[in-house]
């Protein structure tokens, strides 16, 4: 498994699916089908993937997941792709067809990952969940962590 990694292009563009769950103690910020541009080159054709929002991270699955997801007792640890959303830029775009687009840019990957949803609501949803686990980052938790001794002092 790499920071990114990123697959070949497929051409389905059906309904995607949105659902927020939380799997025995593996508790997941936001999760649903997508669809990603591939990265690196030039393809117009969009994949469907599976992403999870966890613990400051973004992790991606083939769409299958998605259909054993919440039957599961704990979460797939073997994704795809994970992105690390601590410290990443998150803005909302239009991205040739894909009028409700997300693209997530960050310093340690080079370019960007763009994904899709279907419609205005979807997309908002996930811009909240996506900027909220990007201020999950280890700097971050050293001032909480700094903050707490203090007052205990």
């Amino acid at each position: 498994m790499s920071v990114v990694s990123w697959e070949r292009d497929a051409s389905d563009r059906s309904m995607s699916s949105l659902s927020c769950v939380g799997i025995g103690d593996d508790k997941v910020q936001y999760s649903g089908v997508l669809f990603k541009k591939p990265f690196g080159h030039q393809s117009t054709k969009w994949q469907k993937r599976f992403f999870i929002v966890k613990e400051g991270f973004l992790l991606y699955y083939p769409e299958e997941y998605a259909k054993v997801f919440e039957h599961l007792p704990h979460f797939n640890n073997h994704p795809k792709g994970v992105i690390p959303l601590g410290g990443c830029k998150v803005e909302e775009c239009v991205c040739g067809a894909q009028k409700y687009a997300i693209r997530i840019t960050q310093e340690i990957f080079k370019g960007e990952l763009v994904v899709g949803t279907e419609d205005e609501e979807e997309c908002s949803g996930w811009m909240k969940a996506l900027r909220d686990a990007g201020r999950v980052t280890w700097k971050n938790a050293q001032v909480g962590d700094t903050i707490i001794h203090q007052m205990e002092q």
